[in-house]
C-alpha cells in the first residue's frame, strides 16, 4: 500500500515537469483497452513493471488508469505522455472507491504480483496500439 501511494505521489510530482530531462527515456503515445468480465474497470490502476534492464537511470515505473470506456491513460513522466520501449509485467488494482486510495481492491490482490501479472506487454518503437487485456472469470468485489 505504501509503495503504491509513493508511486502515485511520484507520478503526480513528475507531471509538473514539462521538459525532458537527460535521464528520461523516450516515450511514445500508445493506446490499450482493458476489460474485466466484459466490463471496463473504470478507475483501475495499472503499473507497467519493467522486465529486464531499467529504461531510465532513475528506475521509473509507468502507470496507467482505466477510463469509463476501457481505454488506458498512460503516465511515465507526465500524465498522458505514453510508455517507453520495453517489456512490462502489467499489474492491476481496482479500488472499491477510486477516491480513497486505501479502499479495498475489488480484485482481491489477484493481479498485484509481478511474477503473476494480469498481462505482459511489449512496447516497440512506433507502436501506437497495444494488445487489449481482457480478463474473464475473475472474482470481483462490489464497488461503492
Amino acid at each position: 500500500m505504501r509503495l503504491q501511494f509513493c508511486l502515485l505521489f511520484l507520478s503526480l510530482m513528475l507531471a509538473g515537469c514539462s521538459q525532458k530531462k537527460d535521464w528520461q527515456a523516450e516515450v511514445q503515445p500508445v493506446s490499450m483497452q482493458v476489460t474485466i468480465n466484459g466490463v471496463a474497470p473504470q478507475g483501475a490502476f495499472l503499473m507497467f513493471n519493467p522486465l529486464g534492464d531499467p529504461f531510465d537511470t532513475r528506475g521509473a515505473v509507468p502507470t496507467g488508469y482505466v477510463t469509463d470506456d476501457g481505454n488506458v491513460i498512460f503516465n511515465t513522466y507526465s500524465q498522458g505522455d505514453g510508455l517507453p520501449e520495453g517489456e512490462f509485467a502489467v499489474t492491476i488494482k481496482w479500488l472499491s472507491d477510486p477516491m480513497k486510495f486505501d479502499s479495498v481492491d475489488r480484485l482481491n490482490g489477484a493481479f498485484l504480483d509481478v511474477k503473476r501479472p494480469a498481462a505482459v506487454v511489449e512496447v516497440k518503437r512506433g507502436d501506437r496500439e497495444l494488445p487489449a487485456i481482457h480478463l474473464t472469470g475473475v472474482k470481483v468485489k462490489p464497488g461503492k
